[in-house]
């Protein structure tokens, strides 16, 4: 339970009338049309531009979009925590086991970093395996050469050294590690990292961008001399190196070039490789396949008369037999619903759907355990502050997945929203497991309970409607409709998870113009869809208990890039707005951690009287929460406390011009 403390005057209770209506008072109204007609707030509204950045980083956003929101957040900093919070926000976005593992937004977001804060950002990204993985440093790279962001070319050459440095200082560590192994009586297995496998190779990609193999070798191996001869020796040691290390690794890829697919040990196979060459490991055709008539179901049609493949094969479908899955974990889950929808559900082989299966077991699996030690981290951080802990259960408590299926979702959003409604629908409070609600121009609810796996509940998905309009009112009256038929109580009414665009309908006196009493575009009336839920409750309990329910907590899961808006106000209480395709940020909620009530310590500045007011979390404290997780430590302990007195308000940036930013990073 979190608490705040505030000087304020006496607050009245809220009237009916507000209740009835839903609206927020608010001192200025700026908000803007979805492209449906309905009502959303604006980033002027919102007035919280590190917020509007983490709702709007979803993949597709444009580097438009990102450098105007960094570079308001970086001129309008006046304390060293703002600079802490955007470096902050950008490992969070990158991080790939905890936080919404995006790769390009987050090389944007540090080219934006890199060319106003150099130093810090050099300073950091000795981070980014941690957060990402190895490939990172050149992916980095390729993004600032092709925005032109950097300002001269001795900016690039400073980054490329840092990047050339990391690879050839792990190069060398992991090196003397293997001949350590080997060299040990007896021999033990190595503790490699994965810098081999993605190291630049000679003439290949990164090497033809940036001609980098020859400084990395040059950095591990310095030549005797400057000449062409003696800096070739050092290139060979380098690729004689990084073999040896991938061979340690036992990387698939030197067991596929030898010909030796029965010598992958299929336990070792990343996710995303196993996504990446499943009907590889399989033996199976990329096309045409006869693996859906039941034929070479032994053997696999791609080379069946070849017994390496073939026992490789057998192997991986063995593993997936005695384990129930395979790793999964660094998957999206769109991406698995993406492979059953490949050549239609009925064109997948017995062995494409059992992998397939074992991935998703290994994503949920891996789901749950994150948000239990989310939970563990937030019981010792409760003990050593001698706080209440999170009272939510592990199981989400009661929950219902709101999904969009309509148009405007189409691609990649669609996919999404149907993988979060079915793993959210998997792991939530038994009385919701398997229930999905897609809305669009006739929402419904889908009981998968009848489907024995993953694959399964995609093809029932499959089966309803999809498309049309986002009506967002119709699917929320379903709600109101069972609540009001089995006459639930207040803590009987599930919690809300809406995935969408939030691009909803504007519909007759549902958050559009002239809404409840009439009105337009900047009046009280024109309710955003917090708002109206709200009131939607306070209507409900009335109606059926005489006093008005509370609004359940509400998360909107944004999954489209492009939208001008958000549904809900920093600081709407009871609602948290999240946004990406990573199933890494359902710990929050599973935890509990963003479903606890805060505790206002309020003084009357007439009477001197202290209150203690509950209230529900809101956005602007919930991202607050994300952005403190103990994985992002690592990132935030490294902030040194420089205190900047004399500082005061306008911008920071320019305080900077005499502070090494350097300091602010330190080891």
């Amino acid at each position: 339970m979190s608490t705040s403390y505030s000087n304020k005057k006496a607050k009245p209770s809220p009237s009916p009338s507000s209740f009835n209506t839903g609206a927020v008072s608010h001192p200025s109204h700026t908000r803007i049309s979805g492209e449906n007609g309905h009502a959303q707030i604006s980033r002027a509204e919102l007035s919280d531009d590190l917020l509007f950045l983490f709702d709007k980083s979803v993949r597709g956003v444009s580097f438009s979009e990102v450098s105007s929101l960094t570079t308001s957040l970086l001129t309008s900093a006046t304390t060293l925590s703002d600079i802490t919070d955007i470096f902050l926000l950008a490992f969070q976005t990158r991080w790939s086991r905890g936080g919404k593992g995006e790769k390009l937004i987050f090389y944007q977001l540090l080219n934006i970093l890199y060319s106003n804060l150099p130093s810090a950002t050099l300073s950091v990204l000795d981070l980014l395996p941690h957060f990402g993985y190895w490939k990172d440093p050149m992916l980095l790279l390729k993004e600032c050469c092709n925005t032109n962001k950097l300002s001269d070319d001795a900016s690039l050459d400073l980054l490329k050294a840092k990047c050339y440095t990391m690879y050839a200082t792990q190069l060398e560590k992991d090196h003397a590690e293997l001949l350590s192994s080997k060299a040990a009586s007896p021999p033990r297995n190595p503790n490699l990292t994965f810098v081999a496998k993605f190291a630049p190779s000679e003439n290949k990609e990164f090497d033809k961008l940036f001609n980098c193999v020859g400084p990395i070798a040059c950095l591990m191996y310095p030549p005797d001399n400057e000449t062409k001869k003696t800096k070739l020796a050092s290139i060979k040691k380098y690729r004689q190196t990084c073999t040896a290390l991938r061979a340690g690794l036992e990387v698939p890829e030197v067991k596929e070039c030898c010909g030796k697919f029965s010598e992958i040990n299929f336990e070792r196979v990343t996710s995303l490789c196993m996504n990446r060459k499943m009907k590889s490991f399989l033996n199976e055709k990329l096309r045409d396949s006869k693996m859906q008539n039941g034929e070479y179901e032994e053997t696999g049609d791609r080379f069946p008369e070849n017994e390496d493949r073939v026992e490789a094969r057998k192997h991986l479908l063995e593993l997936i037999l005695k384990k129930g899955s395979v790793k999964g974990k660094d998957l999206f889950p769109h991406e698995l619903v993406e492979n059953c929808q490949k050549g239609g559900y009925g064109g997948l082989s017995t062995g494409v759907k059992a992998v397939i299966n074992a991935q998703w077991i290994a994503m949920r699996e891996n789901v749950i355990k994150m948000a239990e030690e989310r939970k563990k981290a937030l019981e010792r951080k409760a003990e050593e502050m001698a706080e209440q802990p999170p009272q939510k259960p592990i199981d989400l408590g009661k929950v219902i997945c709101m999904a969009d299926v309509s148009g405007s979702m189409s691609g990649t959003p669609m996919s999404v929203s149907i993988a979060m409604g079915i793993l959210l629908s998997e792991i939530c409070h038994p009385a919701f497991r398997d229930l999905v609600l897609t809305f669009h121009d006739n929402p419904i609810f889908h009981d998968l309970k009848g489907c024995e796996n993953f694959i399964e509940k995609c093809q029932s998905l499959q089966r309803a409607p999809w498309g049309g309009s986002t009506d967002f009112e119709k699917a929320f009256n379903l709600i109101l409709d069972v609540i009001e038929r089995q006459k639930l109580k207040q803590e009987d009414i599930p919690d809300l998870m809406v995935v969408s665009d939030m691009q909803f309908n504007n519909t007759s006196g549902y958050g559009g113009y002239g809404s409840y009493g009439g009105g337009g575009e900047g009046s009280k009336a024109w309710t955003s869809a917090s708002e109206k839920i709200k009131g939607a409750f306070a209507d409900l309990g009335r109606k059926m208990y005489g006093k008005p329910f509370e609004m359940p907590n509400v998360i909107f899961w944004n999954v489209r890039s492009g939208t001008a808006g958000v549904p809900a106000g920093s600081e709407d209480e009871g609602v948290v707005l999240l946004s990406g395709y990573s199933p890494a940020l359902m710990k929050f909620v599973l935890s509990g951690d963003l479903m606890e009530e805060v505790v206002d310590i309020e003084v009357d500045e007439e009477t001197g009287e202290v209150r203690e007011v509950k209230r529900k979390i809101n956005p602007k404290e919930a991202l607050r929460k994300m952005l403190d997780d103990e994985g992002l430590s690592v990132l935030a302990s490294k902030a040194f406390a420089v205190s900047l007195c004399s500082l005061e308000s306008g911008t920071i940036l320019a305080a900077y011009l005499s502070i090494d930013m350097g300091l602010l990073f330190v080891n």
